[in-house]
């Protein structure tokens, strides 16, 4: 079963003996499903998150990237797929704006980027790449990344739209909103009793579970370079530089 706001909304409601109180009325029980998914993707780094893959753009006199709206850190650097001879180097921030701001540079085709995270208006602060020098023109798909993706918030207590987790996560997030929402309901006077609902998810079947299957999906990594091979690969690999079995 897909997990909707409305799901979501329902189990808040369930979890509260069905009777909502302010808290899950209007859009506060979203925020609470919300505030539990950003929570469950945060404690640990799980493996189905961090395949996520996007193509970035250059945007004519630009002096930043904008990275996907579920973006939560990169694996690995940035490199460059445009086909073009240019090159990008990532360096840090700091650096960045030293160059920027003591030696700026003119407009090449080598760039230089560190991310950022900006804080636009009265909104939370949105990850992107700061670059310098600003392009002259507009590349579509210069730079490559993969990344760990973030919880997407669900937009409303009515809405269809389905969370972005796998099936067998589902249960885990079930257990994980009923007891936050318990724990809001318990802890109005003891806020400590929110925490040792949520400690008691870690410790429970569903995260035992769901730990497992996200970590068997994939047994291995292949050879590793430059080091000792597993018994248990019995296959030739090109990245190490064996031969093929004959």
């Amino acid at each position: 079963m897909a997990i909707t706001g409305i799901d979501a909304n329902r189990i808040i409601e369930h979890a509260l003996g069905g009777t909502p109180i302010d808290r899950t009325s209007s859009n506060a029980g979203v925020a609470l499903a919300n505030d539990v998914g950003h929570w469950l993707l945060d404690t640990r780094s799980w493996n189905w998150a961090s395949g996520a893959r996007a193509t970035l753009d250059l945007t004519a006199g630009q002096s930043y990237i904008t990275l996907p709206a579920d973006f939560q850190e990169f694996i690995g650097e940035p490199y460059r797929t445009d086909g073009l001879t240019g090159g990008f180097e990532w360096i840090s921030l700091v650096t960045l704006v030293e160059i920027a701001v003591e030696a700026p540079l003119a407009s090449t085709d080598y760039f230089f980027g560190a991310l950022a995270w900006d804080q636009a208006g009265a909104g939370a602060p949105v990850a992107r790449i700061e670059i310098h020098p600003p392009p002259n023109e507009t590349v579509v798909g210069v730079l490559t990344c993969f990344y760990r993706r973030g919880w997407t918030d669900l937009p409303s207590p009515a809405d269809t739209t389905v969370a972005k987790i796998p099936a067998w996560m589902e249960g885990l997030y079930t257990a994980a909103l009923e007891a936050y929402a318990r724990g809001w309901e318990d802890g109005i006077q003891d806020p400590g009793i929110r925490q040792r609902y949520l400690q008691s998810v870690l410790s429970g079947p569903e995260w035992a579970a769901a730990t497992h299957r996200d970590a068997i999906a994939q047994p291995n990594k292949g050879v590793i370079k430059n080091g000792v091979i597993s018994p248990r690969l019995r296959h030739w690999s090109r990245l190490a530089g064996t031969s093929a079995p004959t």
